[in-house]
């Protein structure tokens, strides 16, 4: 089992293993005022895993109250905010208690969103189920839910107690579920460079061989971002590379498309376009293609750049008329450009989305 610490404005610790499920709760206990804990998943899990989890909260004699939603980003909005936080003060949850997000993005991000205002700020424990989780969403404090004009519009920054990231769980996920997560580590891969790219480089037998350690290297990468810029306002901005398409893409293919997945096709299209500007050497812009289609990410969303830099204009990125984008200069070395709105479809002029 590997310990990544987390030291931002509350300091946490960050667990990826196997078998290490079986632990949460003797992890948990130490991080508990009360012995009340509500569990927040959605109904994949419930199915697959929450009968293990409640019953070991059970055994150690916690009250245990769990509130399920559907799976899928389209739960991630105000009504099952607010459900939830009714769910709370029905179930008469005080502000001493515990929330445990037990799922993939959706739950850790809605159920953070809950603990950081139900009362003012409850104790938050993430257990993710999904690769793109346990790398991504789950590290860092982000908290957030969509509205019908964009994704995470309505969030705040709420660190939690722990994440327990038992990497068991990959075993079980459908294969584009895992492909999701691909997404955001090969995008992690790009940033970071080094010993995680060439794990990525190996190709799928090569992820599988080292698959503990490279969730470790892109944990390790994110809690370096965040310890230095927790609030988003310089470097943590680069950790939105290919998103500016992908919130995009998400939101034209009405969610059909999952973010990782979109976030890999931003990444392919940013990086042909710092090629066709001479910005990134044909050897990168390979290697970044070749890991892409290693993966079997897919090459176009099928949308076109104009409907893609459209949806782009209402997103967090977007500071009055200008944006802060992402670009790629090298495996391992990129930089957050403050371009004008107007230029963005130059930018990506004669790519394919």
């Amino acid at each position: 089992m590997q310990e990544v610490k987390v030291n931002a404005t509350s300091s946490y610790t960050v667990y990826i293993g196997r078998e290490i499920i079986t632990d949460a709760v003797k992890r948990v206990l130490p991080l508990t005022r009360t012995k009340t804990v509500v569990i927040v998943t959605d109904d994949v899990c419930e199915q697959l895993y929450l009968s293990k989890l409640n019953d070991m909260f059970i055994a150690a004699e916690y009250d245990v109250k769990v509130f399920v939603m559907q799976n899928g980003e389209k739960s991630k909005n105000l009504e099952n905010y607010g459900h939830l936080l009714q769910y709370m003060a029905d179930e008469g949850v005080t502000r001493a208690d515990t929330v445990v997000a037990f799922g993939g993005g959706v739950v850790g991000d809605l159920a953070g969103f809950a603990a950081s205002t139900y009362m003012r700020g409850v104790n938050f424990i993430n257990i993710p189920t999904t690769l793109l989780a346990g790398i991504d969403s789950s590290i860092g404090g982000k908290t957030a839910v969509d509205l019908p004009e964009g994704k995470n519009l309505v969030g705040t920054f709420y660190q939690p107690s722990a994440v327990i990231f038992d990497l068991d769980f990959l075993d079980s996920l459908p294969e584009n579920e895992f492909k999701n997560g691909l997404g955001e580590l090969i995008k992690c891969g790009v940033l970071a460079g080094g010993e995680l790219w060439e794990i990525l480089l190996g190709g799928e037998d090569g992820l599988k061989a080292n698959l503990e350690r490279a969730v470790t290297l892109a944990v390790e990468y994110k809690r370096d971002i965040v310890v230095a810029d927790e609030h988003e306002c310089g470097v943590r901005r680069l950790l939105n590379l290919g998103h500016t398409l992908a919130h995009g893409i998400e939101k034209l293919s009405n969610y059909t498309v999952p973010h990782g997945e979109a976030v890999a096709m931003g990444l392919r299209t940013t990086a042909e376009a710092e090629y066709k500007h001479k910005s990134l050497s044909k050897k990168d812009y390979q290697s970044i293609c070749c890991v892409l289609d290693a993966f079997g990410i897919k090459k176009t969303s099928g949308f076109d750049i104009g409907q893609l830099i459209e949806a782009a204009r209402v997103d967090k990125k977007v500071e009055g008329k200008n944006i802060n984008l992402v670009t790629v200069t090298a495996v391992g070395k990129c930089e957050v450009q403050k371009l004008p709105l107007a230029k963005l479809e130059e930018f990506y002029n004669g790519c394919k989305a």
